[in-house]
């Protein structure tokens, strides 16, 4: 019989990014890789992934094993990953584990090219709280919600739909050095920089704790580089300007785009997006990518 695993003090701080209610499922985008830019929704009652076509998560990339990785739901609704001797072996945030639990923004490597980044999600539902409480940016699960009406919207309009998504550079190591709560200070400053920089029709959404996702109406990737250009400067600015006199720290976007006729659902689009910022990152950080670019 095998045991759930309890978290530590550290693993409790890590999973509780984005408290779970319940109702979100994972998602697991693939952000490099075969299947590049698409996304795997994992059923409740978890299973195998691998390669093998029996899998509850089958990922079409022949340098992983046939049905060695197993995920498994826990009450608290976090799905527990388990290696059974995989070809590969389990790599969560380039660290090789065994039996974890996945938290929400987990990059988890299954083998030298596939990627995925762990998202817990309830794309579906209407949320009860719109806004964030202490940012006052809408949820995220709200903007993805909202994703739904607007790509129906510009399609109808023959308008292409732009999602951007930020991330800060190596911010749990600058919140490890200066602590929890001079970076949540941080984070209030940059969410209000990048609300004044924004249209009023664009939609701001807190994504993670030092992630924002932007969606842009009627502006494609390459006319959104320049605006994802300026938010990346300004979150730049939010730190120098601060008063901690704070060493400074950068910025990577990913911007997606839905063209004018093109049909994506929103989990589609965000996995896209997720796939540009994920390169962004490996380039170097401190710039902005465009998914067709890749």
């Amino acid at each position: 019989m095998s045991l759930t695993p309890l978290a530590s003090a550290s693993e409790a701080t890590r999973l509780a990014t984005g408290p779970l209610t319940g109702s979100e499922a994972l998602y697991l985008l693939v952000v490099s890789g075969p299947q590049q830019g698409k996304y795997f929704r994992v059923p409740r009652s978890g299973g195998q992934m691998g390669r093998s076509k029996l899998c509850a998560v089958r990922i079409d990339d022949p340098s992983l094993s046939e049905d060695n990785i197993e995920l498994k739901r826990l009450k608290s609704g976090h799905f527990q990953i388990e290696d059974q001797a995989s070809r590969y072996g389990i790599y969560i945030d380039r660290k090789a584990v065994n039996n974890r639990i996945l938290a929400d923004g987990d990059l988890l490597e299954l083998s030298s090219e596939t990627h995925l980044r762990c998202r817990y999600l309830a794309p579906h539902m209407v949320p009860e709280t719109i806004r964030e409480s202490r940012s006052k940016l809408l949820q995220r699960n709200y903007l993805i919600y909202r994703l739904e009406e607007d790509l129906a919207f510009t399609r109808r309009q023959n308008l292409p739909l732009s999602l951007l998504h930020l991330d800060l550079d190596h911010f749990s190591e600058f919140n490890q050095q200066h602590g929890h709560q001079v970076g949540q200070q941080l984070i209030l400053r940059i969410a209000q920089r990048l609300n004044k920089a924004a249209r009023t029709e664009d939609l701001l959404a807190l994504y993670g704790s030092d992630e924002f996702l932007v969606m842009v109406r009627g502006f494609t990737e390459e006319a959104c580089e320049p605006f994802a250009q300026r938010l990346r400067k300004e979150a730049q600015l939010a730190v120098k300007n601060g008063p901690e006199h704070l060493p400074e720290l950068s910025a990577s976007v990913g911007i997606a785009e839905c063209q004018s006729q093109e049909v994506l659902t929103p989990l589609q689009l965000l996995a896209r997006a997720e796939t540009a910022l994920y390169n962004a990152k490996r380039l170097g950080r401190d710039q902005v990518v465009l998914f067709t670019s890749l």
